[in-house]
């Protein structure tokens, strides 16, 4: 199993409930902040989309098999569907910790 970040994400979505929307991995912290500012300084301030992601909690550590981390250090971010992520969850793939 390898050390990667893990950061769970919700979806908003004007006038219906928020829904969680999976999880990003990241191959480090650094990669994670990189990852976020990014996401959040594309948004216009004074304006909220109809609908959008974000970040909830803080980030925590979890442990992927090989051809998971593989991808994640070709990519240093990938996002995982929640159908994904229970998936792995279940196969014993991916084992969430915390801080």
């Amino acid at each position: 199993m390898n050390k990667v970040i893990f950061q769970f994400w919700e979806n908003s979505i004007l006038d219906l409930d928020v829904m969680s929307d999976g999880c990003s991995l990241h191959i480090d912290v650094d990669e994670r902040d990189r990852w976020i500012k990014n996401i959040y300084c594309e948004r216009k301030s004074d304006q909220i989309p109809e609908e959008y992601d974000r970040v909830v909690g803080d980030s925590l550590v979890c442990f992927v098999e090989d051809d998971l981390y593989q991808k994640i250090k070709i990519f240093k971010t990938i996002r995982i569907s929640e159908n994904q992520l229970n998936n792995l969850i279940d196969m014993n793939e991916i084992l969430i910790k915390d801080i």
